[in-house]
């Protein structure tokens, strides 16, 4: 430890800025305000000559006053800049502010973001979002007058923390607009440079429309632009599986091929050094400008920016020292970015590269060397072999290095992880690599039509390879594992613990480190063989209302079923897929089950299978022309994602089978027109679990009920509810509920309590229950 701080003292003090800065944020401003008065006085104290000449240290009075800087910075715009920004919040203000990007727009609403100018005739300047119940039709660089009602930056579901996302952002506020037509555009094509920049992106942009299409476009237009809005989410989700999410986001890989391909440029126009470094570092400021100044690209810049001066100053720069500098610097600029997963995540697989890939990159040397001149072996290819193996795992060892330095963030902010990350960093670093230069070559010389099309004939053929590549990687089942298990923290502290004991009694080595790695690795897969056998040996199921429908998670045997009769919109899918992460530690859908059909179904089971792994998707057959188009639409939106279709009878009782779960469902029946059939069903091997969408006394559905209801374990009332408004009349002899859940709170829940001797729990819309009954 004493080491790396005599060592590396700037970037000591600068961890510690970063430490501090993460450690104030969780903190009210006020206590952080203190803590950065005591933090500044002790700073203080230790230059009295009697305190100085005991510590005769340096580096600790500055480790207290970087400490000290951190939170008093965290404290004022947390504090003060954000909590003036808080009190506008509840009321209706008149804002006039400037568009600096459209986020969406729908014939049902719209999202914004704004540079407020000034709140109720006050000048003033912060970020905000704006909400609209209509499409306003708004444009990038649009000044413009609105009232609006002042909230929080809400979140679309409790598994997206959407206003974290914001503020990471410079987000604090929403403003929510719902009169149609009451938006006045002051002026058009206001914004400044941002705005020509902007407009600058999207004409590259179309540039490279002319020469990709499709996924194609989506995923060059990320690579070098930073834009993402036209990667379709099945693209996403196959990256995200296959461990490659941090590819779409241009960060040091992506900014090292725009340097070398500009030096390259540079040295062939034959440029002297100190105009060559002039002219780099006035390109990637414009690049940096240009993407948008993502979170990722700024601290690549900075720390390249920071290497160009030492090579000025003819010094050697340290790459950890410029990477906690240039982190440090960040949160000085811009305190949110401690909360910005882009930047945590980029700075941690940077660190865990510089740092422990850097020393197993120098082993690995050494063992190379030593293999090539190996004279005991006498083939010279055995020894080139044996050399170009050692390369190869030296490229595994920096990808092992930065997954593992950025599991914490990725453990926080997604609970989940590829198995496969290192193997797939592995294939396509190379060919994401070579599609950068030549997509970045194509941007530039766009106006030599005849290059760019010799450029673009191997960009897209590779593009393709490497999306089909990643597309195989991303549908394998169980490639992608949740760390939701509540043992993980647990293994995660005593991990932390181990190192940092190793590192104080100097025994950290490559060697112990790698032990202490795998042993790790070993404890969490028995830990999760252990869970997954007793888990194996009982059904669980998750009933959560969502809107006016229900969504119910089912697992058993490692088989996951999703049952969702919801209305069709993205945040029930997006609960049905934190449900099973949060609850099942599965990352997989096995079977979908739609229980009704609806118009909305179409776009629902599309999204759904862009966005989460499925394997089969269970529909209800047909019973009328319309319902027949559905279907249709459904299962070719199925059968282009490659995704088995299926069908079960609506007029008769059906059951579905499978090796460790059986379920029946009851004919289905329309009440008063209403496009929501009476549905119940039954899970389990003899009737488990019960589930009441909706009856009525005079269906089948009671006698389906009344048949079911002794063998039951656990019954669900869902948020519809039985249509009489009330419990089936169904007697109480031999029923013994383990569970009794209702959706919703409602009026007539009295009656639950004579029929059943039971008192039910409440499901909400933020309140799943977990239910588990053994086998």
């Amino acid at each position: 430890m004493s080491r790396f701080w005599e060592v590396r003292p700037l970037a000591t003090v600068c961890g510690a800025f970063f430490i501090c800065s993460a450690a104030a944020y969780l903190l009210p401003g006020y206590i952080s305000a203190i803590v950065a008065g005591f933090l500044a006085l002790s700073a203080a104290a230790l230059f009295i000559k009697p305190l100085r000449m005991r510590i005769q240290s340096k580096i600790i009075p500055a480790l207290l006053l970087a400490s000290s800087i951190a939170f008093a910075v965290s404290a004022f715009y947390f504090g003060v800049i954000c909590g003036k920004i808080s009190e506008y919040k509840g009321d209706e203000h008149e804002i006039i502010g400037i568009v600096y990007e459209v986020q969406s727009e729908n014939i049902y609403s719209g999202r914004y973001k704004l540079n407020v100018r000034s709140v109720d005739g006050k000048k003033t300047r912060f970020k905000a979002l704006l909400y609209t119940t209509y499409n306003a039709v708004l444009s990038d660089g649009d000044e413009i007058s609105v009232k609006a009602i002042a909230s929080d930056v809400s979140a679309y579901t409790r598994y997206f923390d959407y206003k974290t996302y914001a503020r990471s952002q410079g987000i604090e506020i929403a403003f929510e607009n719902n009169i149609p037509g009451s938006i006045g555009i002051l002026e058009s094509g206001r914004g400044g440079p941002i705005y020509w920049l902007r407009g600058l992106n999207r004409n590259i942009s179309k540039e490279l429309s002319r020469y990709f299409s499709d996924d194609r476009l989506g995923l060059v237009r990320a690579l070098i632009l930073g834009d993402r809005s036209e990667l379709s989410d099945a693209v996403k989700r196959d990256f995200t599986r296959a461990g490659l999410p941090h590819m779409l986001a241009i960060s040091g890989m992506h900014l090292s091929v725009i340097i070398m391909l500009l030096s390259g440029f540079f040295d062939l126009c034959k440029i002297g050094a100190k105009g060559k470094r002039v002219l780099l570092f006035a390109s990637i400021l414009f690049y940096m400008l240009l993407t948008g100044m993502p979170a990722s690209v700024v601290r690549a810049s900075l720390m390249f920016f920071i290497a160009l001066a030492a090579q000025a100053l003819m010094r050697t720069p340290d790459p950890v020292t410029s990477l906690f500098f240039s982190g440090a610097l960040m949160l000085f600029l811009s305190p949110a970015s401690v909360v910005d997963i882009g930047f945590l995540l980029s700075f941690t697989t940077t660190l865990g590269i510089t740092t422990l890939g850097a020393a197993f990159s120098e082993k690995i040397k050494t063992l190379k060397e030593k293999a090539l001149n190996n004279k005991t072996v006498k083939s010279g290819m055995a020894r080139l072999l044996a050399a170009e193996m050692l390369s190869v795992l030296g490229n595994i060892s920096s990808t092992f290095s930065a997954i593992l330095f950025s599991l914490p963030i990725v453990w926080i902010f997604f609970g989940r992880i590829s198995l496969v990350s290192a193997l797939t960093n592995l294939i396509f670093e190379y060919p994401l690599v070579i599609i950068i230069g030549l997509s970045a070559a194509i941007a530039v010389l766009f106006p030599i039509k005849p290059f760019c099309l010799l450029l673009a004939l191997p960009a897209n053929g590779l593009v393709q390879a490497t999306l089909d590549g990643v597309r195989f990687f991303g549908r394998l089942r169980g490639v992608m594992v949740s760390l939701n298990y509540s043992f993980f923290p647990v293994i995660a502290a005593v991990f932390a613990v181990v190192v940092i004991i190793l590192l104080i009694v100097k025994k950290f080595s490559l060697k112990s480190f790698s032990l202490v790695c795998v042993c790790t690795f070993a404890v969490y897969l028995g830990g999760v063989g252990i869970y997954e056998l007793a888990a194996g040996r009982s059904i669980r199921a998750v009933y959560q209302p969502v809107g006016k429908n229900d969504v119910i998670c089912i697992r058993s045997g490692g088989v996951t079923l999703v049952i969702d009769s919801s209305d069709g919109s993205k945040k029930d899918i997006q609960i049905a897929d934190g449900l099973v992460s949060e609850y099942f530690h599965s990352c997989d859908i096995d079977v979908f089950i739609l229980t009704h059909l609806h118009v909305r179904s179409v776009s629902q089971i599309a999204y759904l299978l862009d966005r989460c792994r499925v394997e089969t998707v269970l529909l209800p057959s047909p019973y009328d022309e319309a319902t027949e188009g559905i279907t249709a639409e459904i299962e070719a939106a199925a059968m282009n994602r490659g995704v088995f279709t299926g069908y079960f009878p609506t007029d008769e009782d059906s059951v579905i089978k499978n090796d460790n779960l059986k379920i029946e469902i009851a004919s289905i029946s329309f009440t008063g027109g209403s496009s929501h059939p009476t549905t119940s069903f039954s899970a389990g091997y003899d009737g488990e679990l019960l589930y009441v969408g909706s009856s009525s006394a005079n269906t089948a559905q009671s006698d389906f009920i009344d048949e079911k209801i002794s063998a039951c374990s656990a019954l669900i009332l869902g948020r519809h509810g039985p249509k009489q408004k009330r419990p089936p009349l169904i007697s109480t002899n031999g029923i013994d509920l383990s569970y009794l859940i209702c959706g919703g709170s409602w009026e007539w829940l009295g009656d639950c309590f004579n029929l059943y001797g039971k008192e039910p729990v409440i499901a909400n819309d933020d309140t799943p229950v977990l239910i588990t009954v053994r086998k």
